[in-house]
C-alpha cells in the first residue's frame, strides 16, 4: 500500500472573494489573520495545531508572498469511491489567499497516511458549503491536483459553487446563525 501524497487542492471562499483589497482583485481577503482572529489549534475535530508564524508572510519562512498567507482553516475528507457518503480518512488543513490549500507548515502540499486508490474529495469550511468531487479521483504518491476554482472538477450536485466576479469558482458564504 502506497501513501498519498503531493494532493494539490485550490479553491475560494465566496466571503473572502467578495470587495478585494484594491490592487490584490486575485486574492482573498485575509481579514481574520490582520486582525489576529485566526486560531493556532483547528476549528475542526481532529484539533491540529501550528505555529502562529504560519499565518504571516507565506509561512514557516516569513519571507514569502503575501499570496502565501493564510486566510482561514479548512477540512478535506476523502470519501469511498463506491460510497460517498462513507468517510475514510479527514484532515485539518490551512487556506492560503491565492487558493491553495495547504498543511500545517503552511506550504506543503497535504498527505495522507492512507492506501492509494479512487476517492472522491470533500472540502469543507465552517462558514460556508461543502462541495465533494462528482467522481472519485486517483490518489497515490504522484502529485494530484484538484482545482475547484476553474470548472476542471466537476462537483457532486448542481450550481454547488458560486462564481465570483472575475469568473472563478467558490465555496458559497452562509449566514450561519440567520443573523445577517
Amino acid at each position: 500500500s502506497n501513501t498519498i501524497s503531493d494532493l494539490r487542492i485550490k479553491t475560494y471562499l465566496q466571503g473572502a472573494s467578495l470587495n478585494p483589497n484594491i490592487g490584490e482583485e486575485t486574492l482573498m481577503r485575509d481579514d481574520l489573520r490582520v486582525l489576529g482572529y485566526l486560531p493556532t489549534t483547528s476549528p475542526y475535530i481532529d484539533g491540529l495545531t501550528c505555529n502562529p508564524s504560519v499565518f504571516n508572510a507565506g509561512g514557516t519562512s516569513g519571507s514569502g508572498v503575501i499570496d502565501d498567507d493564510i486566510v482561514d482553516w479548512v477540512w478535506i475528507e476523502l470519501r469511498d469511491s463506491n460510497d460517498n457518503t462513507a468517510i475514510l480518512a479527514s484532515k485539518s488543513a490551512l487556506l492560503q489567499r491565492d487558493g491553495d490549500i495547504v498543511d500545517v507548515d503552511g506550504l506543503s502540499s497535504l498527505s495522507f497516511d492512507f492506501t492509494s486508490g479512487n476517492y472522491y474529495i470533500v472540502l469543507n469550511h465552517r462558514n460556508h458549503l461543502g462541495i465533494m468531487t462528482a467522481t472519485s479521483i486517483v490518489l497515490n504518491e504522484s502529485t494530484t491536483i484538484v482545482d475547484f476554482t476553474d470548472g476542471s472538477i466537476n462537483t457532486f450536485g448542481s450550481n454547488a459553487e458560486s462564481i465570483l466576479p472575475n469568473g472563478s469558482l467558490a465555496l458559497w458564504t452562509g449566514d450561519a446563525n440567520g443573523d445577517g
